[in-house]
């Protein structure tokens, strides 16, 4: 099937729309957040994975850094020795308040908060690997083995089922596709260095450097080895950052004034135009048809400026939110909740949550 572009002209009357306002807005500074002052305390903040995370429709679990309030020494055995600590608070999103904390350890430049789809969590840590229960008590830890001075980085398909992990070494990455149940490696995959991964029960999507110039280059691929044929015309901008909305249905964004939509079983391709480039950021609702990404404002070797978080309803084709943004904070970021329901705005120290239009 050929290109089909979505018109925009359906979307003015976004335009002429009140001012979204907050059901909701929490301070994280009440539940201990730290302002990052020290370089490698604010890398770690950036590089965080997940910093708000909604739980299920009403609840919403925020990740920050603390201060330690027993600093120490600090070794494999024993990782809480550092004066700043990986947090992460669970909101409830009818009262504002905290419903349990955990610190996990020191701050580091691997860090992430995933919810499986058993109720579980898996939380990285370092170098280490756990999945929780919904009780929060640790079922598995594995320590993970990685090269050079990047950690490996987890990833969930959008069912919670399929666990991934990406080692971005160079001059080669390495894709594993772990059991969630044991987090043992089933089957590994060596690509050149990975820019941005997504996954799903089926496939895999990626982007990756290659060549002495670092032209970056998208690939999909079936878990199974194959290599599904893409409709794509050369010349047409189409980003570089995927990310799986189902099985077989992912969006690419990253780079251009539109975002890409593509299903794989059925051969169809079709882009939403925008007023902006699309960022790398974009957030799923697990149980619904819908997803929300970034317009950004790009600057030469300096990180892109957040301007608008959009929500967009696939069965409908049309974004049915729009959200400006004036200050991003020092991290900023954003989710969607399952039934696609509520947006979570973070805008450090700030998380402002909306609901969203059937």
């Amino acid at each position: 099937m050929g290109l089909m572009v979505a018109s925009g002209a359906e979307q003015q009357s976004l335009s002429k729309a009140p001012v979204p306002q907050p059901t909701r807005t929490i301070d994280l500074r009440q539940f201990g957040y730290l302002h990052p002052v020290a370089e490698r305390d604010q890398w770690s903040y950036e590089l965080l994975s997940d910093p708000v995370l909604f739980l299920d429709g009403t609840h919403l679990a925020a990740s920050f850094l603390v201060a330690n309030p027993h600093p120490g020494l600090s070794f494999r055995d024993n990782p809480f020795g550092s004066p700043v600590l990986f947090h992460t608070t669970d909101i409830d999103l009818n009262s504002g308040k905290a419903v349990w904390a955990r610190s996990w350890g020191n701050d580091s430049t691997s860090e992430a908060l995933l919810q499986l789809n058993d109720g579980k969590l898996l939380v990285q840590s370092s170098y280490l690997l756990s999945i929780l229960g919904p009780d929060l008590k640790p079922l598995l830890t594995r320590q993970l083995e990685y090269a050079g001075d990047t950690l490996a980085q987890p990833f969930l398909s959008t069912s919670g089922r399929t666990l991934f992990l990406v080692q971005p070494t160079a001059p080669q990455s390495t894709i594993a596709l772990l059991d969630p149940e044991r987090l043992r490696v089933m089957k590994q995959y060596a690509v050149p260095k990975v820019v941005t991964f997504s996954g799903s029960d089926e496939y895999i999507a990626y982007a990756v450097e290659e060549g002495y110039f670092g032209n970056i280059t998208l690939r999909v691929q079936s878990l199974t080895g194959g290599a599904p044929e893409l409709p794509f015309a050369r010349g047409n901008c189409y980003g570089y950052s995927p990310k799986f909305l189902s099985i077989a249905s992912l969006v690419i964004t990253g780079g251009c004034p539109n975002f890409t939509y593509v299903d794989l079983q059925k051969q169809d391709i079709w882009q939403q135009k925008l007023p902006k480039p699309s960022g790398t950021e974009l957030r799923t609702a697990r149980d619904a048809p819908r997803f929300a990404f970034e317009l950004v404002e790009h600057h030469e070797n300096t990180p892109a400026t957040p301007l608008e978080v959009d929500v967009f309803d696939v069965e409908k084709r049309a974004i049915i939110f729009k959200l400006k943004i004036d200050k991003p904070g020092q991290r900023f970021s954003f989710a969607l909740s399952p039934d696609g329901k509520k947006l979570a705005i973070l805008q450090s120290p700030m998380v402002s949550v909306y609901e969203l239009p059937e």
